[in-house]
């Protein structure tokens, strides 16, 4: 994120649980890479206007203290975009527990999942306001390169889940997008 920032002149900010991570985004992206606990972000209190958290926030050992850490570094008029795993997600959890009988496990230590509406709830209870849901198909992304192109077409399967995936319902994507506001101190 901070190397695609750069690109449209965007000063950013990264920040990584672990040391090796920050290192290799360190020797890879000009800009400020911080090794931190997302949970404690040694970060003033409304310094940033917009705030991400792609993939991430599942992992975290206390969620919420996780979400109160962005509503606080995020500053009153800035935006937050959190990408989070659906537990009821069509084309990856409900289709391996229809193949395997079981839930996917890809081997990380703590993953959860959660329901839109469990989602949707963590963030405003933690002083985040949503704004938009949106959903997210990993194989959504329409092919931009040769590379891209010669993948969809050694991989029929990954052509027509990009073809179908944008008729996929919110509540069964994947992956949910939210774009969250910070509360304001009434609500």
């Amino acid at each position: 994120m901070v190397h695609l920032a750069r690109q449209y002149s965007i000063d950013a900010c990264g920040i990584d649980f672990s040391t090796s991570a920050c290192q290799i985004a360190a020797d890879k992206t000009p800009g400020q890479i911080i090794c931190a606990n997302g949970q404690q972000l040694p970060i003033a209190s409304n310094s940033f206007d917009f705030v991400t958290n792609l993939g991430s926030l599942e992992h975290f050992e206390q969620m919420d203290q996780g979400v109160r850490e962005m509503a606080r570094v995020l500053k009153p008029t800035g935006l937050a975009c959190l990408t989070l795993p659906n537990t009821f997600g069509l084309l990856w959890s409900v289709n391996i527990a229809w193949q395997t009988g079981d839930v996917d496990d890809d081997g990380q230590p703590l993953q959860r999942y959660g329901t839109r509406k469990q989602w949707q709830h963590l963030l405003e209870e933690n002083g985040l306001r949503v704004i938009q849901i949106r959903g997210y198909e990993h194989e959504h992304a329409v092919p931009r390169t040769i590379g891209d192109l010669k993948s969809y077409w050694l991989r029929p399967k990954r052509t027509l889940i990009m073809l179908g995936a944008r008729w996929i319902p919110v509540n069964a994507v994947g992956q949910f997008v939210f774009i969250c506001a910070k509360q304001s101190p009434s609500e």
